[in-house]
Formats: C-alpha cells, sequence, structure tokens
C-alpha cells in the first residue's frame, strides 16, 4: 500500500531522518551549516520540519553524508532498522570523516594524506623505540 503524505508531514519526516543522519554522525548544525554553506536556523528549522528543503540543498546533505537521497524521504517507523543503525563511536567518528572527505578539495587531500604519512611514520619510529 503506498501512503500519500502532505508537504507538512513530508518536512516532518525529511527533516528527522536530516537529525537523524547528522547525530549518528556525531555532527553540529554549524558544521552542516559551515559546509554545505547555509545558516544554522535555516537547518533548525528544516530539521524540525518546519520548513522544506530544496533539492539543492538536500543534494548537498546527502552527498555530505554519503548516503542515497532517497533514504530522506522514508519515515523513521518503516525503516528496517540493522546494525549500521546503532554505529560504535568508532564508526559515528569513521562517518563524519567520510563525510568531510567527501567534499574537500584536493590540496585538502594532499594535506591530509600528509599529515596522516606524518602520524604514521611518527607512530612507527615510537614503536621501534620501544
Amino acid at each position: 500500500m503506498i501512503t500519500k503524505y502532505n508537504k507538512s508531514q513530508l518536512n516532518k519526516i525529511i527533516g528527522k531522518n536530516i537529525q537523524r543522519e547528522r547525530i549518528a554522525r556525531d555532527m553540529t548544525v554549524n558544521e552542516i551549516c559551515e559546509i554545505i554553506g547555509t545558516t544554522a536556523s535555516h537547518i533548525r528549522l528544516i530539521e524540525s520540519g518546519n520548513r522544506g528543503t530544496t533539492s539543492h540543498t538536500l543534494l548537498k546533505i546527502s552527498k555530505l553524508f554519503s548516503m542515497p537521497i532517497d533514504r530522506f524521504f522514508i519515515p523513521p517507523d518503516m525503516r528496517n532498522f540493522k546494525e549500521e543503525d546503532n554505529p560504535s563511536p568508532a564508526d559515528v567518528k569513521r562517518k563524519k570523516i567520510r563525510a568531510l572527505l567527501e567534499i574537500a578539495d584536493t590540496s585538502t587531500l594532499d594535506f591530509i594524506t600528509s599529515v596522516i604519512q606524518g602520524v604514521n611514520i611518527y607512530t612507527n619510529d615510537r614503536k621501534s623505540d620501544a
């Protein structure tokens, strides 16, 4: 059976799903705003369901979270909850890092790569000294 939702109901479904995914990635509203280029009040209105979102903003959020855009339209009570819906703290951090890497430019990725390589060298040096 297909359920029809009015605009207000759909806004609430999308908003709750955005909020849920943001929290699952341990991201703040301000972090989302900085990354996608909007205001905190705008995101809060969307998450509360008091304002709809544009397809452009939803696409940015979808890319940020590295998830299909259609997941935002599934009511929370109709989702099939899996192990991934209750991630470990390490998995939450990995998702946050993936989301940030997804939108990073080439120079930022080069910098991050060099930092990680430096940490690996430092870690290996400390192990060999022990």
